[in-house]
């Protein structure tokens, strides 16, 4: 059996892609995500297969804004936490450190604060939404995750 991925950078703002890539079914996404262009102040919105701590570094460097899907079983060392509307989507709103080790041996190449979001989609589904952007309300960042 074959098949392949398609990779799409979007630009709402224009209505119209600005970068594809294909690659096979059997690579990794990360793989392809890493060969995509990282624009300066740009704003990308990701699903797990872009899971990759040295890419967030990589566009924090250049002042990009970065949202995505935030596995399950990695742990946030909390320090502050914002309030949120009662009754809402939006459980959670939370700002902390990612792990500084990824394995024993290995530093984590994002330092830097980050937050969490916690939705709860029509689903009934609890998704927590990782970005590097500390400023944006917490609807707007739902809103971008669930745009993308």
């Amino acid at each position: 059996m074959c098949g392949a991925k398609l990779h799409v950078v979007y630009d709402p703002d224009a209505d119209c892609p600005v970068h594809t890539a294909f690659c096979g079914a059997n690579v990794n996404d990360i793989t392809a995500a890493k060969a995509i262009p990282i624009v300066a102040g740009a704003t990308d919105v990701y699903y797990l297969g872009y899971y990759d701590f040295g890419r967030w570094a990589k566009l924090d460097a250049t002042g990009c804004r970065f949202v995505t899907r935030f596995k399950k079983n990695t742990p946030l060392t909390v320090t502050g936490t914002r309030p949120v509307p009662p009754g809402g989507p939006i459980l959670s709103d939370r700002i902390g450190w990612l792990p500084a080790r990824l394995t024993n041996c290995r530093r984590n190449p994002f330092q830097k604060p980050v937050r969490e979001v916690q939705v709860r989609i029509p689903t009934c589904k609890v998704v927590r939404i990782l970005t590097n952007d500390l400023d944006a309300s917490a609807q707007e960042i739902a809103d971008l995750y669930k745009r993308r």
